[in-house]
């Protein structure tokens, strides 16, 4: 890694778990005005099949040992030539050059990642607020082609489920039983959605499991004659009650499905005195979720975009 003079790099190890997370939280606090859940993040994206911390990930030291930097690069499969990065710097060390550093290392990590005569698309992710990032990215060649939304609300005693659609019953899931058709529904309903990859269940339950504080008692199913139609994965982290995942079948879309999962798992995490609920939203979403979200109360509290550059093997 080409860094500025009095600053190394090494690969990440589980014991940097703390310290990373840490350098996520300043840096979410600068530029979205709150972090929620950095732990927890890392925890998650450090346990996908996937990620290889030796070969994926580097902390930038300054002189005296302090943790500056972090940066991501990976692949959900390198067959798709689709590679996903963020490089979080402290506060403290902007405008040192660090930015570019992590910059040209992933671009360089792609390179090398890809078979002669192939192109990748390289995407970081970034806050929408973050200016001097997003020009970095922007003089080096990156263009947005994406952006999502946290959307948050206020939650109480008084926020009520609702009756589900007729035929439909709403009820808890039972991971060792449900757990695999569940996760099937999830990849079908996602299957059109910006940046999903397909996971076995033994991938995607080894990633919720690789966060501490995940608790798969927690989810929800959609049922319609007994056959899991929608499903919604739910936590809590730090007292703030998250819906991680809902999906619906597409052939059962349009029938209010959706809208009762959602419903439902705030109404339980409401019950359990958690007293705000939040979700991530591709605002481009063609399936209707932001303006359903709007509709149960949900509004945005923060942006992040995805940016993409084509690279070209050397």
């Amino acid at each position: 890694m080409n860094l500025p003079p009095g600053f190394t790099s090494r690969p990440a190890t589980p014991d940097d778990l703390d310290p990373v997370a840490a350098l996520v939280r300043e840096w979410d606090l600068k530029y979205v005005g709150e972090s929620e859940a950095a732990r927890a993040m890392v925890q998650y994206e450090w346990g996908a099949a996937s990620l290889d911390l030796e070969r994926d990930t580097r902390l930038i030291h300054d002189a005296d040992g302090t943790l500056a930097a972090f940066v991501q690069h990976s692949t959900p499969d390198p067959a798709l030539l689709r590679y996903e990065a963020y490089g979080p710097v402290d506060p403290g060390f902007e405008g040192r050059g660090l930015g570019s550093a992590i910059v040209d290392w992933t671009e360089a990590q792609t390179r090398a990642r890809i078979g002669p005569g192939a192109t990748a698309r390289l995407w970081h992710a970034v806050q929408a607020e973050n200016a001097g990032a997003n020009t970095l990215l922007a003089t080096n060649g990156f263009t947005t082609i994406r952006s999502f939304w946290q959307m948050a609300m206020d939650l109480d005693d008084s926020f009520e489920a609702g009756a589900a659609p007729e035929g439909v019953t709403i009820r808890s899931m039972v991971m060792d039983v449900d757990g695999p058709a569940a996760q099937g529904v999830l990849n079908t309903a996602f299957r059109s959605h910006f940046g999903h990859v397909d996971e076995t269940f033994e991938e995607w339950l080894a990633q919720q499991e690789a966060d501490d504080t995940w608790d798969p008692t927690l989810g929800l199913l959609a049922e319609v004659e007994g056959q899991i139609v929608g499903a919604s994965n739910n936590g809590v982290i730090d007292g703030v009650g998250y819906v991680f995942e809902l999906g619906v079948l597409p052939e059962m879309q349009g029938r209010g499905i959706g809208r009762a999962l959602l419903r439902h798992s705030f109404a339980m995490l409401a019950a359990r005195g958690v007293p705000k609920g939040r979700l991530g939203v591709d605002t481009q979403n063609a399936t209707g979720a932001v303006e359903l979200y709007r509709s149960v109360g949900l509004s945005p509290v923060s942006e992040h975009r995805v940016v993409e550059k084509l690279i070209a093997a050397d």
